[in-house]
């Protein structure tokens, strides 16, 4: 989406990636190629890149395989020698090794070689459609070498049943076809795959953790219920309490940490029809290993709140005045305050007019924090009431009445860091003389550090 000069606003998204290893032996460049001095240190950077492989290697649920086939029309051959076949992905691991010379200058710039495949199920592609291979949190460009091959991974979706409400439960091979290898500027075509699994997914090991603890949140409660411990994904599960009916539970992150050092974060996103003091969950990627105890750290809590508004007062005249005059665009810094609200200064930091209308921006400013917990506004992606026939139930939602009362509509909208933004449709200022402008539906959140510890049982 082509954002306007004010709301280039910091949606500059850093993706930070971090890369966990294990012991010395490895190296670094700068295309992220880990240059590994053991099969060992190959494993732990398949492990740092997919939580739970180290356990469910250890429990028999992985598939190794032989599998080496030249590349067509390349000195590359790809060896395929894991699948993990889980609830939530399937993991295939392989390498690429080049007959002649190294991979050296390739991998430094960026250009490794990249499979991709459509992955089904023998005879029975009606129930079970191809899925696409992806990378997840592993790029191409990022991988391992050892003794001259390169380490990959690719992931599809589980198969779903006819219905796409239930995964396919007994998976007894997986076809793999236009399997292709794209390398620098060309592409080349691999012959089909099969590969033997006999997975049975209702054999995953799920541990559940009896927690029955609450936390008080700023007048707010959270009650754990229970904690699920699989080895596709685990769970945390709770009931959340706001204040009066005004709030309406967005979401909640935090971390879980075991006894033995393992991190996971987990991030619940709930919608706007979430019903208080029902039951929620959070997932977060599994373990490595089975832990004996864990920390469960809540700390952030977001929050919709229909009691929280902006108002503020656009002028027509002046946009239509402007647009008659002059073919450019124009900037109007303003940074006027709207108001002081859960410890945050709001200013409209500034007006673009183009030909598409008024793009106004807000900026929310901090006060200083108070020591933890603390509540804050936070910005949030603007919405419309053409966007949903429930409209009064979607956090920040834009109202524009004209001076005879007719609604206005809206155009692109964005939100990055603390400011957010929204264009008032040119057909709309062309036929008022000033507009009135809403933002309800404010989104807040909690931050703080809320820790409950408990023991886990055996598997």
């Amino acid at each position: 989406m082509l954002l306007p000069k004010p709301l280039l606003i910091a949606v500059v998204v850093t993706l930070v990636l971090f890369l966990t290893v294990i012991g010395v032996g490895f190296r670094k460049d700068g295309a992220q190629i880990v240059h590994a001095t053991s099969w060992d240190r190959v494993k732990a950077y398949q492990y740092g890149k997919t939580p739970g492989l180290k356990r469910a290697e250890e429990l028999g649920l992985t598939r190794s395989f032989h599998i080496k086939v030249p590349v067509p029309e390349t000195d590359l051959f790809l060896s395929l020698y894991e699948v993990w076949y889980n609830q939530e992905h399937v993991y295939f691991f392989y390498s690429f090794e080049r007959t002649e010379g190294s991979f050296g200058k390739h991998l430094k710039d960026r250009e490794a070689p990249v499979l991709s495949f459509q992955a089904t199920l023998p005879g029975n592609t009606e129930n079970a459609p191809d899925q696409e291979s992806y990378s997840l949190n592993w790029p191409p460009w990022e991988g391992a070498q050892h003794q001259g091959k390169y380490h990959q991974r690719s992931a599809i979706s589980p198969f779903l049943e006819k219905d796409r409400k239930a995964l396919v439960s007994r998976i007894k091979e997986i076809v793999l076809r236009q399997v292709s290898v794209r390398w620098g500027e060309h592409t080349y075509p691999v012959p089909e795959l099969r590969l033997p699994m006999n997975v049975d997914m209702n054999s995953e090991q799920i541990v559940k953790v009896s927690l029955n603890h609450s936390h008080s949140i700023l007048e707010r409660r959270i009650h754990y219920e229970r904690l699920d411990l699989g080895t596709s994904m685990n769970h945390l599960y709770f009931r959340f309490l706001t204040v009066g009916d005004s709030e309406t539970l967005l979401g909640v992150s935090g971390r879980v940490l075991t006894d033995g050092g393992e991190e996971r974060r987990f991030y619940g996103e709930y919608g706007p029809e979430t019903d208080g003091g029902g039951r929620l969950s959070a997932a977060f990627p599994p373990f490595d290993s089975h832990p004996a105890g864990v920390s469960i750290i809540l700390e952030t809590v977001r929050l919709m709140d229909r009691n929280n508004r902006l108002q503020f007062q656009l002028n027509a005249r002046e946009f239509k005045d402007y647009i008659r005059k002059q073919d450019d665009t124009y900037d109007q810094e303003k940074h006027s305050k709207l108001a002081a609200l859960e410890n945050t200064h709001v200013y409209l930091k500034g007006l673009y007019y183009d030909q598409r209308g008024i793009h106004f921006t807000i900026v929310y400013e901090e006060k200083k924090w108070p020591k933890k917990p603390f509540i804050r506004l936070l910005a949030h992606t603007p919405n419309s009431p053409s966007q949903a026939s429930n409209d009064e139930r979607l956090p920040m939602l834009v109202t524009a009445v004209n001076e005879r009362g007719e609604p206005g509509r809206f155009g692109q909208r964005g939100s990055g860091g603390r400011t957010f933004g929204m264009f008032v449709d040119r057909t709309f200022i062309d036929s008022s003389e000033h507009m009135d402008i809403t933002i309800g539906n404010l989104v807040k959140e909690i931050v703080g550090e809320w820790k409950v510890h408990t023991a886990v049982p055996g598997p």
